[in-house]
């Protein structure tokens, strides 16, 4: 029942892990001594009927081994120096290629209601989707990003004006989005996301993975500011 949520506020139940979500730009030592292990998990009921929330939790737990244990953090090993600042800044130099579970990214229609709109983003768990066309002359399949639609801001849109429920989301989508190359490092990555951050969307930050042609972008992936921020750490640790 529970969407994986960025964060709390909607009517549906969430369910988060709170390492990633909340705490992902805490230290190690922070997060024991708030006791944020790995498999600390918030839950955050909705409006569900609580006979069917009680049902789905229970036969989530059927799945848990008895005795099982969530592997939590260790320390990591005492370096100094250029060692330290190497195991710290090593990441930077990956590509977006590194990223693990790269998937293809998630899109939608410039006609695409902001009804389906919303019901595709809470569908993959996303906060902020591409809008994109065919690309004129180009092979099959491939995309034009044209704007970004925000679930935070379609969405107090849609409950200020409930008549546009039903109408085309493009003229709500933003045209004003982060844009990078495929070859781009993650550095690279974390400066844009950090240069462009609009704080009226209440969302977390993506940016464009798009390949220039004459000027059109053809989409290649979505990159999130949580996917940056958790090949870091697990980076750092040796995951």
């Amino acid at each position: 029942i529970p969407y994986i949520g960025p964060s709390l506020g909607g009517v549906e139940t969430l369910v988060e892990q709170v390492r990633v979500i909340g705490y992902y730009d805490q230290p190690l030592e922070v997060r024991q001594r708030l006791s944020i292990t790995n498999g600390l998990v918030r839950y955050a009921a909705g409006i569900e009927d609580t006979a069917d929330l009680i049902a789905d939790i229970e036969q989530a737990l059927t799945y848990v081994k008895p005795g099982s244990v969530v592997p939590q953090e260790q320390e990591p090993s005492k370096v100094t120096g250029e060692e330290e600042e190497e195991r710290q800044n090593s990441w930077r130099r990956k590509t977006i290629m590194d990223l693990p579970e790269l998937r293809e990214p998630i899109t939608i229609s410039a006609d695409t209601t902001c009804s389906d709109a919303v019901a595709v983003m809470k569908q993959n768990c996303i906060d902020q989707c591409p809008v994109v066309q065919p690309f004129p002359q180009g092979a099959a399949g491939e995309l034009e990003i044209v704007a970004l639609i925000s679930m935070a801001a379609l969405s107090r849109q849609m409950l200020s004006h409930p008549d546009i429920v039903d109408l085309p989301c493009f003229p709500y989508a933003s045209t004003k989005f982060v844009v990078v190359d495929p070859k781009s490092t993650l550095e690279d990555v974390a400066d844009a996301l950090n240069a462009y951050t609009d704080r009226r969307a209440g969302d977390n930050g993506v940016v464009i993975v798009a390949e220039d042609r004459g000027g059109k972008k053809v989409l290649k992936h979505v990159v999130s500011r949580v996917d940056v921020l958790a090949f870091e750490t697990d980076s750092i640790h040796g995951k």
